[in-house]
């Protein structure tokens, strides 16, 4: 049996939950995310009809196993109201995972949301290497 809204840092993050603003920054994973049904590698699920949402300066490596989901993506895997979500730049995550950074969203290079070469190894290395790219 699979999982629901499974991501690398935040599985769920929507008002549901109270959340009315939330910020997520400089994070990394590594981790890998199995059986999921919208599955993130860093928020597997957005929903942000309301309130303010600020991610960036985050790195996603983890692997998608056993997921033949079409909701997924390297850094979120649904989004549902993205007019309503503030900043969204300096995402990035490693190409050869395979899939798009949002799913239902092409890679956007103007805000820095993209497929990268880069296999950085450990939180240390990920904080030098964002720091050349901000």
């Amino acid at each position: 049996m699979g999982l629901f809204r499974c991501g690398g840092i935040v599985g769920r993050n929507d008002q549901y939950s109270g959340v009315s603003r939330s910020i997520i920054e400089r994070c990394y994973n590594s981790g890998r995310i199995k059986n999921s049904s919208y599955a993130g590698g860093i928020i597997g699920y957005l929903f942000n009809p309301t309130g303010e949402i600020t991610i960036k300066e985050c790195y996603n490596k983890g692997e998608f196993l056993n997921n033949n989901s079409t909701l997924k993506g390297a850094i979120i895997g649904q989004e549902k109201h993205p007019s309503n979500v503030g900043t969204l730049n300096n995402l990035y995550y490693l190409e050869s995972l395979g899939t798009v950074a949002i799913k239902g969203k092409e890679n956007d290079t103007e805000n820095k949301i993209m497929a990268v070469s880069d296999d950085i190894n450990s939180y240390e290395e990920f904080i030098t290497w964002i720091e050349g790219k901000i």
